[in-house]
């Protein structure tokens, strides 16, 4: 099941990139089984990808259960927006980006130079959906939300205006991270809407 939000404790340094998955077993299982889990970024290369982890609460969940621990595995492809990792047990899990430097980096070097470019070109993508909603005669409102480019998110919004009429989705990433900024350019070409 995923969960869009909820008061959850990610470690420090790191920026949550998918959606939470709560998995739960109908009985126990023998072996681990293999669970993928959609991201928003768009890794490019091998190297970006270790800059990307698996978290879930699979050690806190008696005591705590939204605070998230590092997990140990995980394959991240160039080139996918799916993780997958061996799971055996009930927990939630994520994908976090590392926002800090590598354990042991003496910050200089190979890995600033990959975490340098993974965040100024910014991977991570995006789905932006225009929303109608007739409030009178001729009279329209019209709502543009934002999302990380997950399945999920974009599910939960449609449930969650579902008055609405959806008109276009645009899916894009910024050109810059810090001062990306997206323009509306709205026409009004008179017309009549019936």
């Amino acid at each position: 099941k995923a969960l869009v939000g909820g008061k959850f404790q990610f470690p420090e340094g790191t920026e949550l990139v998918s959606a939470v998955y709560a998995v739960a077993f109908a009985k126990k299982l023998l072996e681990p089984v293999e669970m993928e889990i959609q991201h928003c970024v768009n890794l490019t290369n091998e190297e970006q990808g270790k800059y990307l982890s698996f978290v879930s609460t699979a050690k806190t969940h008696r005591h705590d259960p939204n605070k998230f621990e590092f997990v140990e595995g995980g394959v991240f492809k160039p080139g996918k927006r799916y993780a997958s990792i061996q799971r055996m047990h009930y927990c939630k899990n994520a994908v976090v980006e590392d926002t800090t430097p590598a354990e042991g980096n003496n910050s200089s070097g190979d890995d600033d130079s990959v975490k340098a470019k993974l965040r100024m070109n910014d991977k991570r993508c995006y789905t932006g959906q225009v929303y109608y909603e007739r409030k009178g005669y001729n009279t329209w409102l019209m709502k543009f939300i934002v999302v990380r480019d997950i399945d999920a998110f974009v599910k939960y919004i449609s449930t969650k205006y579902p008055k609405f009429e959806e008109d276009q989705t645009i899916r894009f990433t910024f050109l810059d991270p810090v001062d990306g900024y997206v323009e509306l350019v709205l026409e009004n070409r008179d017309q009549v809407i019936s």
